[in-house]
């Protein structure tokens, strides 16, 4: 579709980063093949509050924020072309889903990290030690580990085409975890396809993980262990770690996490770490009983 290219066209001149234009492309495509179904105009001209609610509507196979954010990027696109965006204007009231955010303590971690395969190995511990997400790990290059100063280039969140590149510094004992890995990789004798920091030795041939592919080794060890755990787990740790166990404060978290905002920091990270609810109830109860008498 012409005007979905062109719009995305303008988005990549503007900095949009390729894993954003891919989303969007997909959005804006169900979102218009929707409209084309239902025998309706897809022109942007002809897209008001009406197509918007039809394609939420339609789309009631995905969870509602996801709908949302289909109808989301149809009316960015509408606003680009028309200046007016429908998805404004239709107002629409919804229940935003609490998202479920997983938590492991370090007796936990340990004994993933003791059952993992090399590879995996490799995620947790970037994961754990510094906090990276699923796509800055399966994105990272062996040029971006730095031996000599002991640091790690990431592309994380962001606009451009790298998105936020930060240096991070390695912590010994990853250090040891990467140049272990990196010399199994070497022993190996199988060839490698790409650079990738961490790779797979699929088929015989070593080659960078996809996001899916991490996700399924995290899965797979999680069945085998009995721990409820995702890539994005990993990275919890690594906050409430900093935060319980060192005792950082909440704006030197907000930068070793890499946050814009410390509400980001407080909600999804700090303040939802179940274990920190419970120790607080369980203070709290005791405090209460000592009033009573108990």
């Amino acid at each position: 579709m012409e005007t979905i290219e062109d719009y995305l066209s303008y988005l990549e001149a503007h900095g949009r980063r390729p894993n954003t234009i891919s989303t969007y492309r997909l959005y804006l495509e169900r979102a218009l093949g929707v409209l084309e179904e239902a025998g309706l105009p897809t022109d942007p001209e002809s897209i008001g509050v009406g197509e918007i609610m039809i394609v939420k509507t339609a789309l009631g196979d995905v969870k509602e924020g996801t709908r949302m954010r289909y109808c989301f990027v149809l009316g960015q696109m509408v606003e680009h072309y028309t200046g007016r965006n429908p998805f404004n204007e239709a107002d629409i009231m919804w229940n935003r889903e609490i998202p479920k955010r997983t938590f492991i303590t370090l007796d936990q971690f340990r004994i993933l990290c003791l059952n993992a395969n090399p590879q995996t190995r490799m995620v947790l511990v970037l994961g754990a030690f510094l906090g990276l997400r699923r796509a800055e790990i399966c994105g990272l290059h062996d040029s971006d580990y730095d031996l000599k100063r002991r640091t790690l280039t990431v592309r994380g969140k962001g606009h451009g085409p790298d998105g936020l590149v930060t240096i991070m510094d390695v912590p010994e004992v990853l250090a040891e975890e990467i140049e272990n890995y990196r010399a199994r990789v070497r022993e190996s004798g199988l060839p490698r396809e790409d650079d990738g920091l961490v790779q797979n030795d699929g088929r015989g041939i070593w080659r960078s993980l996809t996001p899916a592919t991490l996700s399924w080794m995290i899965k797979s060890l999680s069945e085998k262990c009995d721990i409820e755990v995702t890539p994005h787990t990993l990275r919890r740790l690594y906050a409430t770690t900093l935060y319980n166990e060192v005792g950082a404060d909440l704006n030197t978290l907000r930068v070793l996490m890499r946050h814009t905002s410390v509400q980001t920091t407080l909600t999804c990270y700090v303040n939802a770490d179940p274990q920190r609810l419970l120790d607080a109830s369980d203070r709290a109860s005791e405090v209460l009983s000592g009033v009573l008498g108990c």
